[in-house]
């Protein structure tokens, strides 16, 4: 983040929809060990927009960012440290900023969807490596969160965009 043009940081932290945007383009869903990756491999990504691998004799490289830590093993998945933040082709944030929100945020037990805009796709809540640990049909917009332990999630759909979501 530090590498980021000056005044960067603090636009995106002013900007929700961006700043989630920018995180959701950093996680794929489910777990790819650095075995699993092939040289001109293209990955989606939460946010809908795929990010391109490069092996070669001067490393592995996610879009321009080198990969300089592969294969950190987590409960809910895998990480993997890269050399630069990933930032969303031009255009992407906009398509991601919905019109939709989530309420209470942060949310004890459980949290409504405003103005959902897909009434026939589930509801989902993805933890921080974009795994699915909890899904409800939308029928009017409330989904439990209890039981989930505190920590930052995404939810949505892929269908209509994805928000932070806190839990505490």
């Amino acid at each position: 983040f530090a590498a980021l043009p000056a005044g960067t940081i603090e636009a995106v932290l002013a900007d929700i929809d961006l700043l989630t945007a920018i995180l959701t383009y950093h996680v794929v869903g489910g777990t790819t060990l650095s075995t699993d990756l092939m040289d001109g491999m293209s990955v989606e990504t939460l946010n809908g927009e795929s990010v391109d691998v490069t092996i070669n004799t001067e490393g592995v490289f996610i879009n321009e960012a080198e990969v300089i830590l592969a294969d950190i093993l987590a409960d809910n998945g895998v990480v993997h440290v890269i050399d630069a933040v990933l930032l969303p082709p031009v255009g992407v944030t906009e398509t991601a900023a919905v019109e939709w929100g989530v309420a209470p945020n942060p949310a004890v037990s459980q949290v409504r969807l405003t103005n959902w805009p897909v009434a026939s796709t589930d509801i989902q809540i993805l933890n921080s490596v974009g795994q699915v640990v909890s899904q409800s049909p939308a029928a009017n917009g409330w989904m439990s969160v209890e039981g989930l332990p505190a920590g930052a999630y995404f939810i949505g759909a892929p269908d209509a965009g994805w928000k932070q979501l806190l839990i505490k």
